[in-house]
């Protein structure tokens, strides 16, 4: 119980701590490499949904200002419906990605096998999809960090990393607020119409709606994940 007590604290100190430093530029640096990460996410979401619903990924550009967009055919299923989908996996996936990394921290020897999975993941969208020097050397370097984590034998780097890119992907949404909530943004100076504005044409609900839903469904994903993260935690430890 006392470790279980020690985790909880440690867990909220860490989560409280990476909402302060998105408030100051130098803590914004520190948790760099994650909100580029969280971008992959995001873009890899709407790919998937667009290669599900029969539709073709043309290239996924990422730049330092993080930023990033996927570029896809329409997909041929659904219609209206289907490009709703499409846009609103970019923002969701991100959390659905955090609730499974905190799922599966309860099992240690899916842990590493899920950071191998991660790694090649970045890597084989390095081959197929990436199009951005930036974008190409960045998920490089970063799916080199992650194999050797993954191959090392330090069971709880392994167990922190893959705690610490989920905690990431939910602070992504966070960060992307002002985004959800916008009708445009920009990706490397240019603007575009925001997912939830896409979701707005294809449907008949106004983009404040959708961005509500997916904050809503993004928050009680976070809050199952934590409850599940310190139960795994626990069972660990008994």
């Amino acid at each position: 119980m006392k470790n279980k007590n020690y985790y909880t604290i440690f867990l909220f100190a860490f989560i409280a701590l990476n909402f302060i430093l998105t408030q100051f530029p130098l803590g914004r640096l520190a948790i760099y490499p994650f909100v580029i990460l969280s971008t992959w996410f995001h873009e890899i979401g709407h790919s998937l949904a667009a290669i599900i619903l029969n539709g073709d990924i043309l290239r996924i550009e990422l730049y330092p200002d993080g930023s990033g967009i996927a570029v896809h055919t329409p997909p041929e299923f659904l219609g209206n419906i289907g490009n709703a989908i499409v846009a609103g996996c970019g923002p969701l996936f991100p959390s659905i990605i955090g609730f499974i990394l905190f799922k599966i921290s309860k099992n240690t020897g899916l842990i590493r096998l899920s950071l191998l999975i991660l790694s090649l993941a970045i890597l084989g969208s390095v081959i197929l999809w990436i199009r951005t020097l930036f974008g190409i050397v960045f998920l490089l370097l970063l799916s080199v960090i992650i194999i050797t984590i993954a191959l090392s034998q330090n069971t709880k780097l392994q167990f922190i990393t893959l705690q610490l890119i989920g905690i990431q992907a939910f602070v992504s949404v966070y960060l992307s607020l002002g985004y959800l909530f916008s009708e445009s943004g920009t990706v490397n100076q240019s603007s575009f119409i925001s997912d939830t504005s896409v979701i707005e044409q294809n449907m008949f609900l106004p983009h404040w709606f959708w961005a509500g839903l997916i904050l809503t469904s993004s928050i009680i994903l976070f809050v199952f994940s934590i409850k599940n993260s310190i139960k795994n935690f626990k069972q660990l430890h008994q």
